[in-house]
């Protein structure tokens, strides 16, 4: 399959298009459209921005990471734009930015990606589809080590024993010339249950799709395992089935959230892996702030950490009625203080005068600082920035011109480190 690597923000073009630079990425015609009718399930937003210059169409690559196979067989995986495919050894910088892809995923909640350990990060050197496939495979051979599940189903059969409960009309109707079978209803034991069928669905449906010799090879042997069992004809129902099943089946949870990943409309995947390909694509920007808030929340000590804090308001109106709810991110309170920090998912320059910062970001994280200030504590706050090669240490020394000069950090994180260390030297950057 032709395999691209894009960055987020990057611009694709056509590649029947002949007055193109040759440095210009170029997809078929047909993976092309069909990027470009790509949308996110949850916010409608299109993942890919159509835009015309002097005639020329192009699309732009959004805020999103991940990868994507069209109907074509044409397979694009989408790296944040902390990479930097001019790096001094790009593929040490691939993977290095699909680790912190990895890290940032393991922080999704109710989510197989917990499920990423320390393995996965040392095999990010394969495409982030080929370690969710591993991670899938890892997780059905653990769950056929402890043995598959299997439940009594109906079945009708003409058998030439009698088992269960015989069927008159259909006997007459089959046994009439012959007598020696019956048609009978009985219960069977078997792995024919929706769990194992989602689970051979999704083992069919990766084999075509993965390029790795060792996930292939896996996947085979799971067809062999699963061999007496069908594949599922009704997807949505059966995920709605095995939803419902008591504790026997926890040990399904890790397996069919991956199948679910691949073969259902996951809240993350923009669109359906059934639909002939694949595409598992993650919001950056939410990604960021909920990988660094649970950073906090693990790691802040002596701070009671709160996330997505909605207690505060900006305005009032007719005593009781209020709007215009405030939302930070990250509030971090003690006995002495209170720090406001806001995620930003944009690359900053320390080289300029303003650092790149929006004024938008600055007005907001203002309007925290003044509404936090009845609390009757010391209030700072923080903007936290991705780190990239322009932006690689944190500043401090900067204050609001308001009577109270509040302090204004801007936290340069370098995801790729230890997050504990991170965490720590942000809270010594602000004790300066």
């Amino acid at each position: 399959m032709p395999y691209y690597l894009i960055r987020e923000y990057q611009k694709i073009y056509r590649a029947d298009n002949n007055d193109l630079a040759p440095e210009n990425l170029t997809l078929p015609a047909a993976a092309f459209d069909f990027l470009q009718d790509l949308k996110d399930t949850l916010t409608g937003k299109e993942i890919f921005r159509s835009s015309r210059v002097k005639g020329t169409e192009f699309l732009q690559a959004g805020g999103y990471t991940g990868v994507i196979e069209t109907p074509d067989g044409t397979v694009l995986e989408i790296l944040p734009k902390i990479y930097f495919a001019e790096a001094e050894n790009a593929a040490e910088e691939v993977t290095k930015v699909r680790r912190i892809v990895l890290k940032m995923l393991r922080s999704l909640p109710d989510a197989p990606y917990r499920q990423l350990g320390e393995a996965y990060l040392r095999a990010a050197h394969l495409t982030l589809a080929e370690v969710f496939i591993s991670a899938f495979i890892e997780s059905v051979l653990l769950l056929v080590q402890g043995g598959l599940q299997q439940d009594y189903t109906l079945r009708e059969a003409n058998e030439p024993y009698l088992r269960g409960k015989l069927i008159f009309h259909k006997h007459l109707q089959a046994n009439l010339p012959a007598s020696d079978k019956f048609y009978t209803e009985s219960d069977s034991f078997q792995r024919d249950i929706p769990h194992n069928r989602l689970l051979k669905t999704a083992i069919d449906f990766l084999l075509p799709r993965t390029d790795s010799y060792q996930n292939r090879n896996k996947l085979r042997q799971l067809q062999t395992v699963f061999a007496a069992v069908p594949r599922s004809v009704n997807i949505p129902t059966d995920f709605q089935y095995a939803d419902t099943q008591n504790r026997l089946y926890a040990g399904y949870r890790f397996a069919l959230g991956w199948a679910r990943i691949f073969l259902a409309d996951g809240s993350l995947a923009p669109a359906p892996g059934r639909v002939r390909g694949i595409a598992l694509l993650f919001d950056l920007a939410r990604l960021f702030e909920r990988c660094t808030a649970e950073q906090f929340a693990l790691f802040a000590e002596n701070f009671e950490v709160i996330t997505q804090d909605r207690s505060r308001v900006l305005l009032e109106s007719g005593g009781e009625k209020t709007l215009f709810g405030l939302q930070p991110d990250i509030v971090l309170r003690s006995e002495e203080e209170v720090i406001i920090l806001d995620t930003k998912w944009k690359i900053i320059d320390r080289e300029k005068l303003d650092f790149g910062i929006a004024r938008a970001d600055l007005y907001q994280i203002f309007s925290y600082a003044k509404i936090y200030e009845n609390d009757g504590r010391k209030v700072s706050v923080g903007l936290i920035y991705p780190q990239n090669p322009q932006f690689t240490e944190s500043v401090s020394a900067l204050k609001f011109v308001d009577r109270a000069r509040t302090v204004l950090h801007i936290f340069s994180r370098d995801l790729a480190e230890d997050a504990a260390t991170e965490i720590k030297n942000f809270l010594r950057l602000r004790a300066k």
